[in-house]
Order: structure tokens, then sequence, then C-alpha cells
């Protein structure tokens, strides 16, 4: 499945007279990536998955390796995180051991990105581009700061038909986020609410589907926000027929209609995700989620009342979070019963508005090493092993390398909601076992539990495909 991002920038790009290719760095595209870096004489890379400067500096690297003589320009969420964060010593000393030849620092940084490739393009000094950090002889340099506003322009698709090979697409039809959630920084760093006007979201359902594209996946954060123009966008997809199956972000506790879920269904929503994050009624109002657990119980109630699968997603450890809550948390998801559930332990971010109040609720440290005066970092994770092993009747869906969004990629690969929560629902049967038993044994219950997923996976979609798992 393609990533929204490259296209969103190839696209920018384009309409300003640069000619440029998205291309992404999955495995099935390495001989394409390399045959386009190898012919191009600027490459950017946008960093939106990356939490730390390695992958960032060891993209930079491959890069190199294939064509030394390319100008390399980093930007995205890392790199403007990292300009926010540091010092400006520490972040030029970081910017030094990414490597790149030039850094977009900007929140959003199309339209600063098109300007510095037309600047190197035409051999003018890069120094006059605003929102950046280029090298020079002497150094890097940073340039002037200016407020550049980004569009929601409908993208060209048919320009990019040959990346939407396997018929599923990424689309935005809003920036940022209506909402402001203590611990979340998202709505800062992206600025207000923007949203795609519904003509345009209509003309980019109509060429998706004129490329052959039959499932979209959403990124808008609040896709269902506001919700009058929600049900405009699915009654529109409803009248036009395009086909679609679709998946998306969604804030149930906003939708009280059971209208809204039946215009859902019946425009093709397979799948939702819903960032719950506890059923806590305290530990919520401390988040500012402006929601409560009987909200949430009622949408997830609808949605399965009209076939669409749901993810729920939860926080373990916030403030304010006990033994008490987290227990809270697990009546919920067994009384509820989403179709996937995940846990994590929370992650501070220093950025979000939740750590203007660190000293009311004793916060000490950062990302996923803290303590506060109601839990820290390994009890968290003591309770996230807890929620795993008491939760019945939902199934397990791991974050790392699995997550939510590989629904609408398998489902491309000819896998369905049942066959991955089946698959799933194996695994963590031996995950659980293995959590459970003792290391220095024989572990024949594995051994079993793996040759049996092997199995399953053979009389499914993967018929046919030698596995490399134990027994296969």
């Amino acid at each position: 499945m393609p990533q929204l991002g490259p296209i969103c920038i190839a696209d920018h790009l384009t309409k300003q007279g640069l000619k440029a290719v998205p291309v992404g760095t999955h495995a099935s595209q390495l001989d394409r990536l390399e045959a386009c870096v190898s012919e191009a004489r600027c490459v950017a890379l946008t960093t939106t998955l990356y939490m730390t400067p390695l992958p960032a500096s060891e993209a930079v690297d491959r890069v190199r390796q294939i064509n030394p003589d390319a100008y390399v320009v980093l930007g995205g969420p890392l790199i403007y995180n990292l300009h926010q964060d540091l010092d400006p010593e520490s972040f030029l000393m970081v910017a030094e051991d990414m490597g790149a030849d030039a850094y977009v620092v900007s929140r959003s940084g199309e339209a600063t990105l098109a300007r510095l490739v037309a600047a190197y393009r035409d051999g003018s000094d890069p120094r006059a581009v605003p929102n950046c950090l280029v090298k020079t002889a002497n150094g890097y340099v940073e340039t002037g700061r200016s407020r550049i506003m980004e569009d929601m322009s409908p993208i060209d698709w048919a320009r990019f038909a040959s990346s939407l090979s396997d018929a599923t697409a990424q689309l935005r039809t809003a920036r940022s986020c209506a909402f402001s959630c203590s611990f979340c920084d998202y709505p800062i760093r992206a600025g207000p609410l923007t949203l795609a006007k519904l003509e345009d979201v209509e003309a980019e359902f109509e060429a998706l589907h004129r490329c052959g594209v039959r499932q979209l996946v959403f990124v808008d954060d609040t896709f269902n926000v506001p919700i009058r123009r929600f049900e405009d966008i699915l009654r529109m997809m409803i009248r036009r027929g395009f086909g679609f199956s679709w998946y998306a972000y969604f804030r149930c506790s906003n939708v009280r209609s059971e209208e809204t879920f039946r215009l859902m269904a019946e425009s093709g929503c397979v799948a939702v995700f819903l960032g719950i994050e506890s059923a806590s009624r305290d530990v919520l109002l401390t988040m500012d989620k402006k929601a409560a657990p009987e909200n949430y119980a009622a949408g997830i109630q609808n949605l399965r009342a009209n076939g669409i699968a749901v993810f729920a997603s939860f926080i373990v450890g916030f403030p304010g979070e006990t033994d008490e809550t987290v227990e809270e948390t697990i009546e919920f998801i067994n009384a509820n019963r989403p179709t996937f559930v995940r846990a994590e332990p929370w992650f501070y971010n220093r950025r979000s508005p939740i750590h203007g109040r660190a000293a009311e609720f004793g916060l000490k440290g950062s990302g996923y090493r803290w303590s506060h005066r109601t839990m820290d970092w390994e009890a968290a994770c003591t309770a996230t092993d807890r929620i795993f092993a008491s939760v019945e009747g939902s199934t397990w869906m791991p974050m790392y390398d699995m997550d939510f969004w590989i629904l609408p990629y398998l489902a491309g690969k000819g896998m369905d909601v049942d066959w991955v929560r089946e698959y799933l629902d194996r695994c963590n049967r031996m995950l659980a076992h293995q959590l459970s038993s003792k290391r220095d044994l024989p572990d024949l219950v594995t051994k079993r539990l793996e040759r049996e997923i092997a199995t399953f996976c053979r009389a499914g979609p993967f018929a046919g495909v030698k596995h490399s798992m134990a027994g296969g």
C-alpha cells in the first residue's frame, strides 16, 4: 500500500513545475527505489514514521551509496520536533550526524521543499529559502523563519496510477485534529483544523476509482468531525456508487445517531480505529478526551450491529492511572468486545499539554521511562501484560509490524478481517503460553502451536507459499 506522504509531496512539486516521483521503502519497491535514486538530482526523505535520528541517518547513507552526487533533503515531523526540542547547537550536531544537504524545518513543508528544490535546480542560493537548515562550505546555516500556509488542493491521482498497483490507497480530507487531548501534540504541530472542499474530495474519489482503487484508507485524525460533513461524504459515496471498501480513524463518542452508523456500512466501511485510551472516567477527564465510557460502549455496539470491525486502542499509565483504573479498562473491553484491541504503555511526550501539569502529577522522565504519583513505566508494562492476559472475546493486535493499518493492506492480498482475526488468535495463544511457561524446559507446546499456525496459513490465502515457521 503506497504511503500518502511521498505522493502528496510529489504532487505538490509537480504542480510547481518540478519533476518528482514518489517511491516507498518497502521491500517490494527496493528495485524501483534504487533505479529512481540513481537517476535523481535531488532526493527528499520524509520522516513521518521515525522516532529517532538513527533511521533518518541510515536512509541518507543508503541514498549516498546509490547516488553520491544526489542533493539530499530531510524533512517531516522528526526534523520539526528535533528543532523544537533541542538547543541550536545540539540541533546542528544532530543534523551533521544525519548527513543531509538540507533540512526542511516546518509543520507541513511541501511549499518550502518546492522552493528549496527549485533553488537547487536553478543554481540560486538556498539560504534565501526560509524554514530550512542548509549546508554550505562553512557548515550548516539556518535560514529565516516564515509562516507558509499549505493548501488542501486535490491530488492529481492520474499521475500516480502506477503507484496504486494493489488497488489500495491512502487519502486525506483534512489536516490536523479538531480536539486537543492532553497526551498528544499533533494539533500543536499541525495547526488549526483544515478541511478539504467536498467537491475536491469527490474529484479525488473519481480519480482513484478510474485508477482501479477499490480500498480507501482515510488518514484524517478525526474523519467523522464535523459530523454533518462526514455524513455528506458518506451519502456522496453511496450516491456515486464507487464501491469502495474503507477504513479510518473514528471518534465514536461524538456520534449519537444510528443513521450515521447505517450510512457508514452502506458506503463500504469495513473497520475503524477507536482511540479510546482508557475506560476510567477520571483518566479520560485528565486526558481531556471530552468523552465518557458509556459513549464509547454505545459506539462499539452500533458499529458491531452494522457489521463494522472495531479496533480499540488503549494507553496504560497516564497520570492518574492505578490498578483500579486498569481493571476498569479490562472490564470495559470484556463487556463490549471490540473486534481487535491493543493496550500499550503511555509515551510521555514533553511537547504535549500534559507536560504543563508535570508538577501537579509529580511527572518525571520522558518517552517510555517516566514516573508520576500513581504509577511508573515499569508498573505500566506489568499492567499491559495483565490486560493482554485478561482480555476475552476480543483479538489482541500487536503494534509492531502489524497494527490496525495492516487490515486494508492484507485485504488487498486476499485476507479479510475474519482470516486476520483467526491468525492473530492462534499467534496470541502461542504468545500467552510462552509468557507463562518456564524458559528452561523443552517447549513442545510452542512447536505444536507453530505447526498449527503454518497449517492454517497453507489452507488460506498463502496456499502454495513456503513458510519459514517451524513445521512449515
